[in-house]
């Protein structure tokens, strides 16, 4: 059983949530899946009806965050990547230990395989050349499928550095860390570029949030919170874009 928390919600302090996480715990999910809600107005035009007045501002998102962290864990759940939480027999929390945890657009997996099709209107999907995007629009994806055709309207072709980058970043992102030395064998001369930009922002951290060693760099305890802001760093066209998203703690 999985069971999906949201921190963050309009009027919801700190008693609040550890209310709801005590009956989420009482039903002993196997797997919890611990959210931040997103407050897009500009996107989802419903949620312009909620003041802002009454969402907590980044630094009580932040500390109700570790509130529901530390709860789960204390009460039995290992802590799975950025927002996972398992029990410790669960297939999450043994490829967590083992090094053998993966993600995708559905979240944390254990399943190798290389290819993600996703079905449904605006569903992405994920092949080892690049992401394909069915059509958005509900009416235009029914027409598309009706009529025997593709649903997919956009793709992406990932060149040689995205499949590095997308490599370093989701190590990151499951695991917190990752070997230089491993990067450089599975990619050769195309891995120096991430390399350095991790030699780059382990210098320029002041605050202790990333470490680096002889053959690796890592996310620290404290850096936890912030991995999504770290694992972004090395992404090549988020610098770029003009998109607006929600918070990311």
């Amino acid at each position: 059983m999985n069971i999906d928390a949201i921190y963050g919600l309009p009027g919801q302090h700190e008693a609040e949530l550890i209310y709801t996480l005590t009956e989420v715990v009482r039903m002993r999910p196997d797997r919890i899946a611990l959210f931040g809600y997103a407050h897009v107005p500009w996107m989802k035009r419903h949620q312009a009806m909620i003041r802002e007045a009454d969402l907590p501002d980044v630094v009580e998102r932040h500390n109700l965050a570790e509130l529901a962290a530390a709860f789960l864990v204390d009460n039995g759940y290992a802590r799975i990547g950025i927002d996972h939480f398992a029990r410790p027999h669960d297939a999450l929390a043994v490829a967590a230990r083992e090094g053998r945890l993966r993600r995708n657009f559905q979240g944390y997996t254990v399943d190798r395989a290389d290819a993600l099709i996703g079905l449904g209107a605006s569903s992405i999907g994920r092949l080892p050349q690049g992401y394909v995007q069915n059509a958005s629009a509900i009416a235009d994806y029914s027409r598309r499928v009706t009529s025997g055709r593709l649903a997919v309207t956009k793709g992406l072709a990932l060149s040689q550095e995205d499949v590095v980058r997308a490599h370093v970043i989701e190590r990151l992102m499951c695991d917190l860390t990752f070997k230089r030395s491993d990067v450089a064998r599975r990619f050769g001369p195309m891995a120096q570029a991430v390399i350095a930009d991790a030699a780059l922002l382990a210098q320029a951290d002041s605050d202790g949030l990333v470490r680096a060693s002889d053959d690796g760099f890592a996310i620290t305890e404290r850096g936890r919170p912030f991995a999504r802001a770290i694992a972004a760093h090395f992404d090549a066209y988020l610098a770029g874009t003009q998109a607006r998203h929600s918070a990311a703690v």
